[in-house]
């Protein structure tokens, strides 16, 4: 009987498996792209236009929809240095076309001082409901792993308007960035690594914890990819502002990447700033001292403490407290965190913005 159960467990399993699939939608305008399928809570956009290898059925853009397929967001908008209707195929395919697009874009080659080709870019305005914004995407590599520490494909996320002054064009500011909010997103600064020689230490690993070995999958092309990561920045509400999503293979047109955003993920949502009092159950109020400390005011107790990162990664847990009580902080990187607890056996839950 036992050894029933298991059968049917692997039929189940495998047939869960087998219904797994990308599907690719190549035909969408930039309009359809940003407004009708990026555009989220909070946001008005407007302007959309699309650049890259555009004639079917080589074009670099599109639309996709998943089904079991947990490595990335189920649907969304990709974004790709090679045709992306390849995209759609498994690890052991090789996506690696010469497009020449045509286009360039001088602040990715700025990022990382190289050539860059194969350019593809969606740019439009969004006017903000609220002060922080947000959204959520995945990139993906051939250049993963062979070429880590070498070839080393780029892609901005490009935002200008009030209130921004950054290096590249227009003053925008790249916020394609980790969740220490420095670190730009880059096939060469998240890997495991790659080693010809066993404990060959010239190519280590760089933050792995959002890394994701995609060398045996079936579903998407690309041999790695990053884990979901989230965009956010500051912006003012009912301001108008520019962002530009590009992606170019860095010095050669070959070995392409992807960019998959999430779909409806760009929003604007109210900020919680740490260092101004804030009360969000009206019991518990959340600031920062000048020495970093997490400071929780308020009546009575706080249990299963719990702080994790913009991806929902646990930071830090805390047992039972009394209120008033802290928690140091001051060594954690700028961005966005949740905090959990139970306050007085009722579950509480803010969202916290460091910088």
């Amino acid at each position: 009987m036992r050894a029933h159960c298991f059968t049917l467990l692997f039929v189940i399993l495998g047939a869960v498996n087998a219904q797994a699939q990308l599907v690719i939608a190549d035909t969408l305008d930039a309009t359809q792209l940003a407004v009708g399928i990026f555009q989220g809570v909070g946001v008005t956009i407007s302007n959309a236009t699309v650049e890259g290898s555009s004639a079917l059925p080589n074009r670099s853009y599109g639309g996709y929809t998943s089904s079991g397929v947990l490595i990335i967001p189920e649907s969304g908008i990709i974004l790709s240095t090679g045709i992306v209707s390849a995209i759609a195929d498994s690890a052991f395919a090789f996506q690696s076309e010469n497009l020449s697009s045509g286009v360039y874009d001088p602040d990715l080659e700025e990022i990382i001082d190289e050539v860059v080709q194969d350019v593809t870019v969606l740019n439009f305005d969004f006017v903000p409901d609220e002060d922080l914004l947000l959204f959520d995407y995945v990139f993906g590599s051939e250049e993963y792993p062979e070429f880590v520490c070498s070839y080393n494909d780029v892609f901005g996320f490009f935002l200008s308007g009030p209130g921004i002054a950054g290096p590249y064009l227009n003053n925008a500011v790249n916020i394609a960035l980790l969740p220490d909010m420095i670190t730009p997103v880059a096939i060469n600064n998240v890997n495991n690594g790659f080693n010809n020689v066993p404990d060959d230490p010239n190519c280590p690993a760089m933050n792995p914890q959002y890394y994701y070995d995609n060398t045996n999958g079936s579903d998407v092309i690309y041999d790695g990819m990053t884990t979901i990561l989230q965009a956010s920045a500051i912006v003012i509400p009912d301001q108008m502002y520019h962002v530009k999503l590009a992606i170019g293979n860095a010095i050669d047109s070959f070995y392409d990447s992807g960019l998959f955003l999430k779909k409806q993920s760009f929003r604007s949502i109210p900020s919680i700033t740490l260092g101004l009092s804030e009360t969000a159950t009206n019991t518990i109020q959340v600031s920062i001292d000048p020495q970093g400390r997490l400071q929780m005011f308020g009546a009575g107790s706080l249990t299963a403490i719990q702080l994790l990162d913009a991806q929902g990664r646990l930071i830090q847990s805390e047992g039972r407290r009394t209120l008033p009580s802290s928690m140091e902080i001051a060594e954690l990187p700028n961005g966005v965190y949740f905090l959990n607890a139970l306050h007085n056996g009722a579950s509480y839950r803010t969202k916290l913005l460091k910088y």
